[in-house]
C-alpha cells in the first residue's frame, strides 16, 4: 500500500509544481526571472491602437502583431481586441486575442504562458498550440479593389473575355450563355473576384438588364441607354450590348 501512495505522489508531482511566472516591465519579458524576449510598440493606423513586434534579447524579429477587424468583436467579452499575429517561419498570418486594457502584458503573457521562445529561438511548435487553443480564423472577405486607370477613356472591347481603359485591363467577363431567355454573363475585377452578373434579352439590341452587385448583394434592373443594333461581331456576340453593359457598371462603381 505505501508502495502505491509513494507511485501516486510521484505521478502528481507535476501538478503540484508551481506555474511559470511571467512578467513583463519597460519592454522586457521574463519567465521565472529569467529573460526571454522584448516588445516594442509603434503607432497603428487607427488612433486608439498601436502596433507591436516582439524580438529575441539578440534583437532578432519573433513576430509582429497588428490590430485586425476581420474578427468580430464578441458580444460577450469586449475587453480584446483581435490581432494579426506574422510569426518568424510561419505563413500564415494568426488572429489571436490582445487586452484593450494592457496589450503589452497581453503579448508578453501569450509568449511566457506557451513558452514560444525557447534557447532564444521561436518554437513553431509552440506557436501552433497556442494558435490551436486561442486563434480565431477570419471571416472570407471578398476584395472588390478596381484597376487604377484614368476613367475619362473610353471602355474598350478588343479581346474576347476582357475590358480595358487607357490601356488597363479593368475586368474579365464570362459568357454563361442563354438561360430561360436571357443571356448571362459574369464580370470579375482584375483579382479574380466576381463583381456583377448580367443577364438581358434581345441581345445586341437589348433595352434594359437585371444586374446583381456583389460588393451590396443588391439586384436591380437598369436601362441600357444608347447604340441599339443587330449586328454581330467577331469578339463576342454581344459585344454591342457588352460595351453599354461595361460603361453602366464603371459609370455605377462596380468594375
Amino acid at each position: 500500500m505505501r508502495n502505491v501512495i509513494a507511485l501516486c505522489c510521484v505521478l502528481f508531482l507535476p501538478c503540484l509544481l508551481p506555474a511559470q511566472k511571467v512578467e513583463y516591465k519597460d519592454g522586457l519579458v521574463t519567465v521565472d526571472k529569467l529573460p526571454v524576449a522584448k516588445i516594442s510598440s509603434e503607432k497603428s493606423a487607427l488612433p486608439l491602437v498601436r502596433d507591436y513586434k516582439a524580438t529575441n534579447m539578440a534583437g532578432k524579429l519573433l513576430f509582429t502583431a497588428v490590430y485586425s477587424d476581420r474578427i468580430p468583436e464578441d458580444p460577450n467579452n469586449n475587453t480584446v481586441f483581435y490581432y494579426e499575429f506574422r510569426f518568424e517561419g510561419r505563413t500564415a498570418p494568426a488572429y489571436l486575442p490582445v487586452s484593450k486594457l494592457g496589450a503589452e502584458k497581453s503579448i508578453a503573457n501569450l509568449i511566457g504562458n506557451f513558452g514560444l521562445v525557447v534557447k532564444d529561438s521561436l518554437s513553431l511548435k509552440a506557436v501552433q498550440a497556442l494558435v490551436d487553443k486561442k486563434g480565431k480564423t477570419p471571416v472570407y472577405r471578398a476584395d472588390y479593389t478596381q484597376a487604377a486607370r484614368n476613367r475619362q477613356f473610353p471602355i474598350e472591347l478588343k479581346e474576347a473575355g476582357k475590358l480595358t481603359q487607357a490601356g488597363v485591363l479593368i475586368s474579365t467577363f464570362t459568357d454563361l450563355g442563354n438561360q430561360g431567355g436571357l443571356d448571362v454573363y459574369n464580370f470579375f475585377l482584375p483579382n479574380g473576384t466576381l463583381a456583377a452578373t448580367v443577364r438581358f434579352s434581345g441581345g445586341n439590341a437589348a433595352t434594359s438588364m437585371e444586374v446583381k452587385n456583389y460588393a451590396t448583394g443588391a439586384t436591380l434592373t437598369a436601362p441600357l441607354a444608347g447604340e441599339k443594333t443587330t449586328q454581330i461581331a467577331a469578339t463576342d456576340r454581344n459585344y454591342f450590348t457588352i460595351k453599354r453593359v461595361a460603361a453602366w457598371l464603371v459609370a455605377n462603381n462596380l468594375l
